[in-house]
């Protein structure tokens, strides 16, 4: 719980000054309901990924989390266990803590056996969090082929409630 308390400190610190003047009801996503493209740093330090490039032709999912979060793994563990159902879906994994948590976060939960599909690293600019309005991790947005929104599940996604917003962007 602690750790999770330090997470949203940093978090709100990374963007104070961007929500100062934002309700959940003025995020930029909600305003352009569009991917937005932003930098991952990917766990070899060195090699970024923008979600600009996000594979033609398949839905995405976005989730912001913390290595050290016991929800963030149960809803990590739930993915893998369904993954069958991401199929057609580009996942982005991503989270502003230092590299090094996230690596062990990746070893422990087995997703190199993912790395066509699953792509992890860090987003320390704050930028997700001031687009997203970030609060609660996991944060996770699902957009369709075409790259336009279908949901956002912050802190409270239920597996079966995610798979059935990524078979309606993969239909759409």
């Amino acid at each position: 719980m602690k750790r999770i308390v330090l997470l949203a400190g940093i978090i709100i610190s990374m963007s104070v000054n961007a929500m100062a003047q934002q309700t959940k009801d003025e995020l930029p996503y909600q305003k352009h309901p569009t991917l937005p493209a932003f930098q991952i740093l990917l766990l070899d330090s060195t090699t970024q990924v923008n979600t600009f490039e996000a594979p033609k032709n398949k839905s995405v999912v976005l989730m912001f989390f913390s290595p050290d979060c016991d929800h963030c793994e149960i809803v990590t563990k739930e993915i893998l266990d369904n993954i069958k159902e991401f199929k057609k879906t580009k996942i982005y994994m991503f989270s502003p803590m230092p590299l090094s948590m996230i690596r062990d976060f990746y070893n422990k939960m087995g997703l190199a056996k993912y790395k066509k599909q699953i792509t992890v690293g860090q987003e320390n600019t704050g930028f997700f969090h001031s687009y997203y309005g970030t609060q609660y991790v996991p944060h996770i947005i699902i957009y369709d082929k075409d790259k336009k929104l279908i949901a956002a599940y912050e802190g409270d996604g239920k597996i079966k409630d995610i798979i059935l917003a990524v078979r309606q962007a993969e239909e759409n």
